[in-house]
């Protein structure tokens, strides 16, 4: 592998044709990488922007095994993988049934282990790999009203951090990005969970408000996407990148703060610390 290409440069990113998966892939393109970018509405074979495009939709066990199938065949193997797939889910925890959890999970968690279930045996039998999981700030500081996207955050920080000590011995590294908020697509595609005539409703939709207003006031994917670059050309990297200074400070302060008092401060952030009347 050349020095420039300390993993090699076949990469394969899902959620790859927007956001920072698609920032990431014309990133990696202009540098010489091999990229292809699968996402749902993908179709295999195609092009866009000079990078290669595969349909796989992570929720679903032969889409993704297809989606595989047909990335190794264009590229001739996977030496990175890159999760950029999710979702958002806003709603008062109580208010969210099972099926709008059960999307956030097996989008934005079971679909992150169902692609490594496909990619790391190739990675392993080959004695090096790099896997880049996209999770958020929230998976380290909970977000009220949006209390399952910040578990299922959480639990690929636990993932990732167990992956990278069982599969390290096989050359292959894991390392979880953790952005702030952003100005995507994300914001407008957030699902929402509030029924009519909620005992949250006022407060949900004011905090989602605050929400909303950070987004489209935060960086671009750009930004997220220079890291993953750096990150992929560096032969060592780090168990987490918090992308920011403002949010390394915060998620810095929330780590050592009394978990009360933590907690607190994040409530009276998004207005969740009282109700709001209709």
């Amino acid at each position: 592998m050349e020095a420039a290409f300390p993993y090699g440069n076949r990469v394969l990113i899902t959620g790859g044709t927007s956001g920072i998966g698609l920032a990431a892939a014309r990133m990696l393109a202009a540098k010489g990488y091999r990229v292809v970018a699968a996402s749902r509405r993908g179709a295999s074979g195609q092009e866009m922007d000079g990078i290669a495009t595969v349909r796989m939709d992570v929720r679903n066990e032969a889409s993704i095994i297809e989606g595989v199938k047909n990335a190794v065949e264009l590229l001739g193997g996977i030496d990175i993988v890159i999760h950029s797939a999710g979702l958002g889910v806003a709603g008062a925890a109580e208010d969210t049934g099972a099926d709008i959890v059960s999307l956030q999970m097996e989008t934005g968690y079971m679909g992150v282990v169902g692609v490594n279930r496909h990619v790391l045996g190739g990675m392993r039998q080959q004695g090096h790999g790099l896997c880049i999981i996209i999770g958020s700030v929230a998976g380290l500081i909970p977000i009220p009203y949006q209390a399952h996207y910040s578990a299922c955050k959480y639990a690929l920080e636990g993932y990732a951090q167990a992956l990278r000590m069982e599969i390290a011995p096989f050359g292959v590294n894991v390392c979880i990005v953790e952005p702030g908020d952003l100005n995507t697509g994300f914001t407008a595609a957030r699902t929402y969970s509030l029924p009519e005539g909620s005992a949250y409703g006022p407060t949900c939709r004011r905090a989602v408000a605050i929400m909303e207003r950070d987004e489209k006031a935060g960086g671009t994917p750009d930004g997220v996407a220079r890291i993953i670059c750096r990150l992929c050309g560096k032969k060592s990297v780090p168990v987490r990148v918090v992308v920011g200074a403002k949010y390394k400070v915060l998620a810095f302060i929330f780590g050592i703060l009394p978990p009360r008092l933590a907690l607190a401060i994040v409530s009276r952030t998004y207005h969740a610390n009282r109700r709001v009347e209709e």
